[in-house]
């Protein structure tokens, strides 16, 4: 008996349901498969529902159309490779749990210990202290729409090539003269990188810096981003106690080796707000 799971989109319950029947040999190799109409009325969705199920059992192999044959037919190739029988194949079983790499399960126990939630549209508040929310209020918006638009006018087909990964070069080159205007920053175009945030580039960073078992200071409080990104590649952190001139590094550096990578915000440090001394 043909039944939804009643999870997710009509389509995908239809082509599940389809799907383990052929799994699990009730539906057998070069076996007709019923018409889309009739699925549609024995399930009770549309038959365009049905129409969508097929087409994604059809790409995916498990069901083919045959010259001159009317509907479609379970897929012969099934039986050839020993693939149907769910219960004897883990890799068509929905609870077989995916083993994840060593980077992976590094990152899932540190996203857990961050304990971090994303609202996209957080509710009003008198005073909101959540991390990554820019001041949208001082950006000025008329003005952004304008130049977008202008720039947009004057886009051609190049512009939709893929471009350099390092970041568009008329960016990359008017951020070098930036910086060395309002930062002193001495830099040419290819020293600079862009990146979609923050994030990216601490993860660029952990993966070219650090490798598995190195040891990294990172001040205490800190961003927790940060700690993530670094522990995810297999990094060992040793936390900086933060005062109030920063980072206390030279008691750290007395008790532990010379670290691979120290992640300091002397400027403002992050979340405590004091500034490291020059000295």
């Amino acid at each position: 008996m043909l039944r939804l799971d009643g999870s997710g989109p009509l389509y995908q319950q239809v082509y599940r349901t389809v799907r383990d029947e052929i799994l699990n040999e009730r539906l057998a190799p070069g076996e007709k498969v019923p018409s889309t109409r009739a699925l549609a009325s024995y399930l009770k969705v549309s038959r365009n529902t049905a129409v969508m199920a097929f087409e994604q059992l059809l790409a995916e192999g498990y069901i083919e159309t045959r010259p001159g044959a009317a509907g479609s037919v379970v897929a012969s190739f099934l039986q050839q490779n020993g693939a149907t029988g769910s219960a004897s194949n883990a890799q068509f079983r929905e609870d077989a749990k995916p083993r994840l790499s060593d980077v992976g399960r590094r990152g899932l126990e540190a996203a857990r210990r961050r304990r971090v939630q994303w609202q996209l549209r957080p509710a009003r508040l008198p005073y909101d202290f959540r991390l990554g929310r820019p001041a949208f209020a001082d950006v000025p918006h008329a003005l952004w729409c304008r130049l977008l638009g202008r720039r947009a006018r004057r886009a051609c087909l190049d512009d939709l090539e893929y471009g350099p990964p390092e970041g568009r070069e008329e960016l990359r080159k008017a951020l070098a003269d930036r910086l060395g205007r309002s930062r002193g920053v001495e830099t040419t175009p290819d020293q600079i990188v862009i990146v979609n945030g923050s994030q990216q580039a601490l993860d660029l960073i952990a993966r070219v810096l650090l490798n598995s078992g190195d040891s990294f200071l990172i001040e205490e409080p800190h961003y927790s981003g940060a700690l993530s990104a670094f522990m995810t590649v297999g990094a060992k952190p040793v936390l900086a106690r933060v005062d109030e001139e920063g980072m206390r590094i030279p008691t750290l550096v007395a008790r532990h080796r010379s670290p691979r990578l120290v992640y300091v915000t002397p400027s403002h440090q992050f979340p405590t707000g004091v500034v490291m001394p020059l000295a």
